[in-house]
């Protein structure tokens, strides 16, 4: 049995239409308070160059992130840190908490802001839900100043790796979950998206997060949307209690890798 999820259904893309956009602000909000992403985030800004004076993050969702990577570079050092997010709703919020930041809705594809202001200009985790990831990556290259650093952190769905579990049942939920996004092999992409947007690219890494605790909330919501797309709820939820009885004998181990791209603008 083949199960394909419709595109485009990610929740990330309807916070500010959807009924409950907290829901949202809070898996981001608690994201940031475990230890793989904040990890993952530290790992990332240590390939960027240190001496940026006006960073760009596009799609800054809470503003922890631009937070962090401002903390990172040296807030003494960062004259002007700007983050822009399609929700108005999570634009506000962040700029609720980060009043000394530069914070406003805006689609990352069109930014009201005249060429060349930034010596970095970053995106995290933030394509893989994008309709228009080459759009973000053309602006992110105009906003870009001559000899400054663009660099994009995301993930790759397609490279998930989880024990234990039925081998066919658990390929077919990850290959359809992969789906969930607007394009979850977007990591792998990287390198080429980044030169198609005009950049030279400087480097290509990884790093890989390694789960030994069961996300209970976290598989639930790929159960429920592997069932929304057709997938039978017995299956689903035989998957999700093997995975559950497996971490009782600790057994469980969920992979996934992240990618990062820093790239030179030249031209």
């Amino acid at each position: 049995m083949t199960v394909s999820i419709e595109r485009n259904v990610d929740p990330f893309d309807t916070i500010d239409s959807g009924s409950d956009p907290a829901f949202e602000e809070n898996i981001l909000l608690e994201r940031m308070d475990g230890h793989y992403y904040p990890a993952v985030l530290d790992w990332f800004f240590d390939l960027l160059p240190r001496e940026a004076t006006a960073v760009l993050e596009v799609g800054c969702g809470t503003g922890q992130v631009l937070d962090r990577l401002v903390g990172h570079l040296g807030a003494d050092r960062v004259e002007r840190a700007v983050g822009i997010d399609r929700s108005a709703y999570l634009a506000r919020r962040a700029a609720e908490r980060f009043g000394g930041f530069e914070i406003f809705a805006a689609d990352g594809t069109q930014v009201p802001l005249p060429d060349e202001q930034f010596d970095l200009a970053t995106t995290a985790t933030v394509l893989v839900h994008a309709a228009d990831p080459a759009g973000i990556l053309a602006e992110m290259h105009r906003l870009t100043r001559r000899g400054g650093t663009a660099a994009v952190l995301d993930q790759d769905f397609g490279s998930a790796v989880i024990y234990p579990g039925d081998r066919d049942l658990s390929r077919r939920i990850l290959d359809a979950a992969t789906d969930f996004w607007q394009d979850g092999w977007i990591g792998r992409k990287l390198p080429s998206m980044m030169r198609d947007a005009g950049f030279t690219v400087t480097g290509f890494h990884s790093t890989v997060r390694i789960d030994r605790t069961f996300d209970r909330a976290f598989f639930t919501r790929i159960r429920d949307w592997v069932v929304t797309a057709g997938f039978a709820a017995p299956e689903a939820d035989r998957w999700l209690a093997e995975l559950a009885a497996g971490a009782e004998r600790d057994e469980f181990v969920f992979t996934r890798n992240f990618y990062a791209c820093t790239a030179r603008r030249d031209g």
